[in-house]
């Protein structure tokens, strides 16, 4: 049997709750259920969102600087997708100094990649063999 596409942990409020307890614990929380809708929305699976959070976990501290203020767990969640999942943001709906964040957040992680590499990468990085 091909576990490959397999979705064993599905993205619900419960499980993304515990994955940012888990990667963020210190962090106030925020609004799970409107997160939530726009990940569904996106159709990322909870393994793309942990792969997002480990990637955002050492550029947190760019996150407080530039907002001012101490995030929330999906706020960091929302700039990690930003940031590392979704490679074409529609910026005449997203607020420019989110943008400019974006943006910081991309060239402190080196991020350099065509639109049709991501896809590459998404699709080999997020198999249940990779993840151990």
């Amino acid at each position: 049997m091909d576990l490959s596409r397999t979705n064993i942990y599905p993205l619900s409020e419960e499980n993304l709750q515990a994955l940012l307890t888990y990667y963020v614990p210190y962090y106030p929380k925020g609004n799970l259920k409107r997160l939530n809708n726009e990940i569904k929305s996106f159709k990322l699976t909870l393994k793309e969102l942990e792969y997002s959070l480990q990637k955002i976990i050492p550029l947190i501290p760019i996150i407080c600087e530039r907002l001012n203020t101490i995030p929330t767990q999906s706020n960091i969640l929302d700039y990690s997708i930003e940031t590392f999942l979704i490679e074409e943001l529609n910026e005449t709906e997203a607020d420019q100094d989110r943008l400019a964040v974006i943006e910081t957040l991309k060239n402190s992680a080196g991020i350099i990649e065509s639109y049709e590499n991501s896809l590459s990468v998404r699709r080999k990085l997020f198999t249940v063999s990779n993840w151990n």
